[in-house]
């Protein structure tokens, strides 16, 4: 495998985090200040540094291939979605959340076909699986993804140096984030810093040209790995910090910012923070990470009836408990649907 094409063990780790803390988030707690937000924002750009650092220029730019590449993704997570909205909406219904009508069958086409992120006012409806609203923008940012593999090869040939060219698009893209940020501010605005694809394109962008600019510049000095465990406190200390102190006064687009250097120097994997994200309990749970992310919503409004609650529920760790439970209802059924894919592959290896 090349070098430029290495899996990223670290980066892998901050999104198993990253799951748990969301899995946290909607079991209502660290609300505040706003980490699902905040892991929201790590998952656009940790997703676009992937796919800058592991393809960069392999693309033809061409629109069959941008159509090509998405529905590669989108057929691998269709599925699953579909079962999981369906019994939400199946589940919502009969307990009286959602009627069913015009507009709640007009709202299923637009989830079903993963357009409602473009819909802020349905996008992140909780009775419908809400947080799919990720995998909705997301699928957005891999169709552009040739368009943005051009756009930053395009400024290095034109400045007739790609890490050059790299930066620039950095500043291009996260300078257009970062002004849709403050509309928000001043003026009424048409759409959601949170959920609108194109505004997590350009986060997604932004972070792509990095990952370009990391393979171009990486291996020119390589780090100890006391220096490199210096680098990571130093660059989480301020990412939490800003986080804790912020939440309504920074910009949300800054927060973006900030994530990036914490990207970077993890993806070196050279201290001990990123080495403790390697660790083989958060690699074997990134195999379950879309599923999970997808099933999240579900296993918690499975665990919330669990007759067990009705025991616990005096207890001092009862939100622990449910917290607890929420996981491994939701790690039940990602590893029932991976085995059920087996199953269902398995006739079509063996023809």
């Amino acid at each position: 495998m090349p070098e430029s094409r290495r899996y990223y063990h670290a980066l892998a780790g901050v999104k198993g985090i990253c799951l748990l803390v969301i899995l946290v988030w909607h079991c209502g707690f660290l609300t505040r200040p706003d980490w699902g937000a905040r892991c929201c924002e790590a998952f656009f750009v940790i997703s676009g540094f992937l796919e800058g650092a592991g393809h960069r220029f392999d693309w033809a730019y061409t629109l069959d291939e941008s159509i090509h590449f998405w529905w590669r993704k989108f057929k691998a997570v269709w599925p699953l979605f579909a079962v999981v909205y369906v019994v939400s909406f199946a589940w919502s219904c009969l307990e009286g959340s959602i009627r069913l009508g015009g507009s709640s069958l007009m709202t299923s086409v637009f989830f079903l076909t993963l357009m409602h992120a473009w819909i802020p006012s349905i996008a992140l409806t909780p009775e419908l699986s809400g947080a799919s609203w990720f995998i909705s923008a997301l699928l957005f940012c891999y169709l552009m993804t040739p368009l943005v593999a051009w756009v930053v090869r395009t400024l290095g040939k034109r400045f007739a140096a790609v890490d050059r060219g790299c930066l620039i698009s950095v500043v291009a893209f996260f300078g257009v984030r970062v002004f849709l940020d403050v509309a928000t501010r001043f003026i009424s605005v048409p759409y959601s810093v949170h959920c609108t694809p194109y505004v997590r394109l350009l986060e997604y962008a932004g972070a792509y040209s990095v990952g370009c600019w990391y393979v171009e510049r990486r291996g020119q000095g390589a780090n100890k790995s006391v220096a490199a465990t210096a680098k990571e406190s130093a660059v989480l200390v301020c990412y939490l910090c800003a986080s804790l102190a912020g939440n309504d006064v920074i910009w949300r687009s800054v927060y973006v910012l900030l994530a990036v250097p914490v990207v970077v120097v993890l993806a070196d994997e050279g201290g001990a923070i990123s080495r403790a994200l390697s660790a083989q309990p958060l690699a074997a749970f990134s195999r379950y990470e879309m599923r999970f992310y997808l099933l999240h919503q579900l296993g918690i409004r499975i665990a919330s009836v669990a007759p067990v609650l009705a025991v616990i529920d005096p207890l001092p760790a009862t939100n622990a408990i449910r917290v607890t439970l929420a996981f491994l209802v939701t790690m039940a059924l990602a590893m029932a649907w991976t085995a059920l894919g087996k199953v269902v592959a398995s006739p079509a290896r063996n023809q």
